[in-house]
């Protein structure tokens, strides 16, 4: 598909801490000579991470490089934390999509509020910038934000320690949301940030999955684990390969392909990801 020749302003697909871990880690990978160790590290096959800068610094933990050891000791102390968390799944909510099926991810549109002048409030009434809280009882949201940064921060630190547990979680993490029969996700959002009593989903839900586009370089990190099969990767590409056509061919989808801000951006970024 054709892609818009100016970028758009957008925010990092990264949580805030595991893009600290990442500079921090590997930055310095640019003053490090070529070396037998970094020759003999496979690349992981990633897209956002620089496959060589990742190969170069977990040659440089295995070496035992003092310059590394503190931001890798952070990462460890994220993913360690990261272990007790989740797993997170669509069908934990209490609310149910208009649709009847649980597996629909939903959320609540969180800038639309009851109208005053309804009896029912019905329909629900813009107010920019205002968060209405009842937005918030429906989980979905906050679980799929916890499971993307519990994958990201835990593969990353599988493939820099080698630690089976890291690649355990994170395997238990992309089953629960998106392969597992009764936890996984429908390849669509046909409701997120849905206006009560006007839309029952909208383009703009778009915004709440926008971190998937990091799911690829977290199963590339997972290569070689004894926790991710054969079988895993096949049925993550199934599970994205329908929601890429969702996301070229739905009404919502092409919406916001459109779209000329942050969340035509974040569909790109989607497409152009899920698509390599």
């Amino acid at each position: 598909m054709p892609f818009r020749r100016e970028p758009r302003q957008m925010k990092m697909p990264y949580t805030f801490l595991l893009a600290l871990q990442v500079v921090a880690l590997l930055l310095p990978v640019a003053r490090l000579s070529a070396s037998k160790a970094v020759a003999a590290t496979t690349a992981p096959h990633t897209f956002l991470l620089d496959p060589e800068a990742l190969a170069t610094t977990k040659a440089r933990v295995q070496a035992g490089d003092p310059e590394i050891i503190p931001a890798l000791a952070g990462l460890v102390t994220a993913a360690n934390a990261a272990l007790k968390a989740g797993p997170y799944s669509v069908t934990d909510k209490l609310q149910m999509p208009s649709s009847g099926d649980k597996h629909d991810y939903l959320s609540q549109a969180p800038y639309y509020w009851p109208d005053p002048s309804k009896p029912d409030g019905l329909p629900y009434v813009h107010r920019d910038g205002e968060h209405n809280p009842e937005a918030d009882k429906i989980p979905d949201h906050e679980n799929v934000t916890g499971m993307v940064r519990n994958v990201q921060t835990l593969s990353l630190a599988y493939f820099l320690t080698g630690d089976e547990r890291y690649a355990g979680r994170t395997t238990l993490r992309l089953r629960t949301w998106f392969l597992g029969p009764k936890t996984r996700m429908n390849p669509n959002r046909n409701y997120a940030q849905f206006i009560p009593g006007q839309r029952e989903g909208r383009g703009a839900g778009l915004i709440d999955l926008h971190h998937f586009d990091s799911i690829g370089d977290a199963i590339g990190l997972l290569a070689g684990s004894k926790a991710w099969t054969e079988a895993d990767p096949k049925e993550m590409q199934t599970w994205f390969g329908q929601y890429l056509d969702w996301l070229q061919t739905s009404k919502n989808g092409k919406h916001e392909a459109a779209a000329e801000n942050n969340q035509g951006t974040f569909y790109d970024t989607q497409v152009i990801a899920i698509s390599l």
